[in-house]
């Protein structure tokens, strides 16, 4: 799978999204909310971002390897 952006000309021929929902599992209306909301969430995030890499807020970056130190407990602690 390529998942590198695509050219401008390439781009210009996307007429829309859509997000699939596999629902042999799912058995209540209330879990299929439970499914989809984070992934419609991240998918509008994207798709309303124009292909734009997504704005992260500092607090919810993934962790540095400086950061992760910082905040290890001490072991025995835990």
């Amino acid at each position: 799978m390529d998942l590198a952006p695509p050219t401008p000309e390439a781009a210009s021929r996307v007429l829309g999204a859509q997000g699939q929902l596999w629902t042999e599992f799912v058995r209540t209306p209330e879990h299929i909310e439970y499914l989809t909301h984070p992934r419609l969430c991240a998918l509008a995030d994207r798709v309303w971002a124009g292909g734009r890499p997504p704005v992260v807020p500092p607090h919810r970056a993934p962790p540095t390897e400086a950061s992760a130190q910082a905040g290890a407990v001490p072991k025995g602690t835990a």
